[in-house]
């Protein structure tokens, strides 16, 4: 990536969220008294200076970065909210020190996340559609890869210039390859394969047939390591520019909590989503000491149309999501917004340590 492109690339972000325009700070605990509530408190201007191959560059421009200060009255402690893509440095021109105490490096390779850059499969409907507006929202660019190109290009519309509709069959390994050919031609680098796409299937283990085990294992299970193939080799590389900072590319992968253990009458989908989990620690055996992290994330029952139409055959879907309800500890079953939340956070900077993990997201239903 060129300087004049990183650099307004992170301009960009800093007009969408510079003074009167930006999102109220994130909560995060004080550091003084370990309060947990925190106000918003202004904007402090900062100098920026590139940093380009490990040195200093030049001095590019001002930025607003929001500060906050604890909400307890015998604390009242303020700071600034440093994003995690900028590290605090002593000002290299002495006449600039006039102007501020202190300058932040912005480091071209880094992953941050306001311009992270990722591609999914099956993002246009359900968990998908959740996951892909909370990524825009943390300042994310996403491809979205999908067959259905109604919903496909009216989400990416709704979302503006942060999204790319990619008409995408996975289990065709042709147009897995194009649609990660296409992110990296517009954004220039690939930091996050989100591996959702899939189908329920329900049945006695009598009724499978063979047609539904070839569907069932293209969608669950080949799509995803067709799609996994093709974005390797970009986030490799993404893994090797991101090695100093300890930071790494991510593969993730939507499992099932019937991806850790089984019930009666799925045992199809069951084999298919125990394969995701293998896939992914294999992966992640094998991509860890690339830079690239893998990771799974395992839904319960979670209220979307792929839901109503697999639960179908057994009754009224609202009676089973109710009975799920009450068999859970928490009294309550996730809803996409969690699984979106779920998949923010293992695709983040936050989860760097997090590696060929499943995340259980039931409300407690297998814990």
């Amino acid at each position: 990536m060129s300087i004049a492109r990183a650099w307004g690339d992170f301009k960009t972000y800093c007009t969408e969220v510079g003074p009167g325009r930006g999102r109220p700070a994130r909560p995060e605990q004080c550091g003084v008294c370990d309060g947990r509530r925190v106000w918003f408190n202004g904007w402090r201007w900062v100098l920026i200076t590139l940093l380009v191959d490990g040195q200093p560059h030049r001095p590019a421009g001002w930025v607003p970065i929001q500060r906050v200060r604890c909400a307890r009255r015998e604390c009242r402690r303020s700071w600034t909210v440093r994003p995690p893509w900028l590290y605090p440095h002593r000002t290299l021109e002495p006449d600039l020190a006039e102007r501020a105490a202190l300058t932040y490096l912005l480091d071209l390779r880094a992953t941050y996340t306001s311009v992270a850059t990722a591609v999914g499969c099956s993002w246009a409907g359900g968990i998908g559609s959740a996951t892909v507006r909370r990524f825009v929202e943390e300042g994310a660019r996403v491809g979205i890869a999908d067959v259905d190109e109604a919903r496909g290009c009216a989400l990416a519309d709704a979302l503006g210039d942060a999204a790319l509709f990619l008409r995408c069959d996975h289990g065709n390994a042709d147009d897995c390859g194009a649609a990660v050919a296409a992110v990296v031609a517009r954004w220039g680098q690939l930091d996050i394969l989100f591996n959702n796409a899939g189908i329920g299937w329900t049945g006695t283990f009598d009724e499978v047939a063979d047609r539904d085990v070839g569907e069932l294992m293209r969608a669950n299970l080949v799509g995803p390591l067709l799609m996994t193939r093709a974005a390797l080799p970009a986030l490799r590389a993404r893994g090797q520019a991101l090695r100093a900072r300890h930071v790494s590319p991510v593969v993730l992968f939507t499992a099932s909590g019937l991806g850790l253990h089984a019930r009666p009458a799925v045992s199809l989908y069951t084999v298919t989503k125990h394969g995701v989990v293998g896939l992914m620690r294999s992966l992640a055996l094998d991509e860890g000491p690339n830079n690239v992290r893998v990771n799974a994330i395992c839904p319960g029952i979670v209220e979307t149309s792929l839901m109503y139409r697999t639960m179908a055959r057994w009754g009224d879907a609202q009676t089973i999501l109710e009975r799920s309800r009450q068999e859970a500890p928490l009294r309550r079953i996730a809803d996409t917004g969690d699984v979106a939340n779920a998949a923010v956070f293992l695709a983040s900077d936050e989860a760097k340590a997090i590696h060929g993990a499943c995340l259980v997201v039931d409300g407690g239903v297998h814990g």
